[in-house]
């Protein structure tokens, strides 16, 4: 499958989110969807082997913000309880079960999130 640059360019163009605005859930499920149809769409042959190195140094650039962003957004999601509705007996649970981690790790991962309050410029940094 060959890609089209041009749609591409069009698919990854960010949602309307200004330097300081408010990001809604809206924005962040967009931006998924949005990554969603590049990675259906990405043949890698379709990349010059120049363009190689570049492409997957993006991909890295774009799972670590994604990393920062599910970090930032874990105590968030714990302190909503949506979990229990869900039927989960802990957040940990949850997360472990949404994330396919143990839960030993969903626990350090909300325990580091929880302590990002108190850190504003590491979490600015994420």
């Amino acid at each position: 499958m060959e890609i089209c640059l041009t749609r591409v360019c069009s698919l990854i163009s960010p949602p309307n989110i200004c330097w300081g605005a408010e990001v809604n859930v809206e924005d962040v499920t967009s931006c998924e969807a949005t990554l969603a149809a590049l990675c259906a769409s990405f043949d890698p042959a379709s990349i010059p082997l120049t363009d190689s190195v570049a492409a997957y140094e993006a991909a890295a650039r774009m799972e670590k913000l994604a990393a920062g962003l599910k970090l930032r957004m874990a105590a968030r999601a714990e302190q909503s309880q949506a979990w229990r509705q869900a039927g989960y007996r802990s957040a940990a649970r949850w997360l472990a079960h949404t994330c396919g981690t143990s839960t030993g790790v969903a626990q350090a991962v909300l325990a580091a999130s929880e302590r990002l309050t108190a850190l504003p410029e590491t979490s600015e940094a994420l």
